[in-house]
């Protein structure tokens, strides 16, 4: 007769779709922002090396603020495609003979433009004896590089960033020690996850993906070492502690599970 003698509802919950919906968002719109940002100095250098009555000394500042810009791109873009390849399992680790020592003073060498532009003072403390590892060089240059860069990115100008290289047991330890902002308990907890980035003004001014710590993880773990974050709270600094074994039996490729 149409009369209405019951209903029946199914729901459903959404709201871990809609989170992941809202940080992916968030995260194309932070890569666009950050892809858009070194184009504009490219361009501007670009237009400036186009000028007939330019000086050999302010073509050759344009030239090098393109280069850094190029090469702050690259970076970012090789950072996407680490992610990629973790997403879709395809991580290969190369393990070969090196010496730790020499590898992190490449490594603060990378990232020393980005620290002389801040005014940081650096200091870098080796062992008195080598240390050898056999371990995936460019992945292991790349943590150390990454950490140094987060360590540039959030000290003030003026502020100190130390490396301290040793051996521990039977582990390689490397630590980056800063007196930049510092950690949140908050922001140690989810410190090491892909798109992680702090919630202050002074964090979000530093820009980036919040890639790099998430990789670091990802290299140090495959290579059966720890990383750890240590910090006394905001603007207190903090210290970045990575232990990797120094003999380890590497089967050819180390895929995600």
């Amino acid at each position: 007769s149409g009369r209405v003698i019951g209903a029946s509802k199914i729901a459903r919950d959404v709201s871990q779709q809609r989170e992941a919906q809202r940080q992916k968002d968030q995260f194309l719109a932070i890569l666009a922002h950050e892809l858009r940002n070194p184009l504009a100095p490219i361009t501007s250098a670009l237009a400036i090396m186009e000028q007939s009555a330019l000086d050999e000394k302010r073509r050759l500042q344009a030239l090098e603020i393109a280069k850094r810009q190029t090469r702050h791109m690259a970076d970012l873009l090789d950072d996407l495609l680490d992610i990629a390849r973790i997403s879709t399992g395809q991580v290969e680790l190369k393990p070969s003979r090196f010496e730790l020592g020499a590898l992190a003073g490449h490594a603060v060498d990378a990232v020393r433009p980005q620290m002389d532009a801040k005014n940081h003072t650096v200091e870098v403390k080796l062992p008195s004896d080598p240390i050898w590892m056999v371990a995936d060089e460019v992945r292991t240059l790349q943590i150390v590089s990454n950490l140094l860069t987060n360590a540039a990115k959030y000290t003030p100008a003026g502020g100190r960033i130390g490396v301290i290289v040793r051996k521990v047991a039977d582990y390689a330890e490397v630590r980056v020690i800063d007196n930049g902002t510092g950690l949140s308990q908050r922001m140690k907890e989810s410190l090491f996850t892909l798109f992680a980035r702090g919630d202050d003004p002074q964090s979000r001014s530093a820009g980036g993906l919040g890639i790099g710590l998430a990789l670091v993880r990802e290299f140090v773990e495959r290579q059966g070492g720890t990383v750890e974050a240590v910090s006394e709270g905001p603007g207190r600094g903090s210290e970045f502690i990575v232990r990797l074994p120094l003999e380890r039996a590497h089967e050819p490729t180390y895929r995600v599970n």
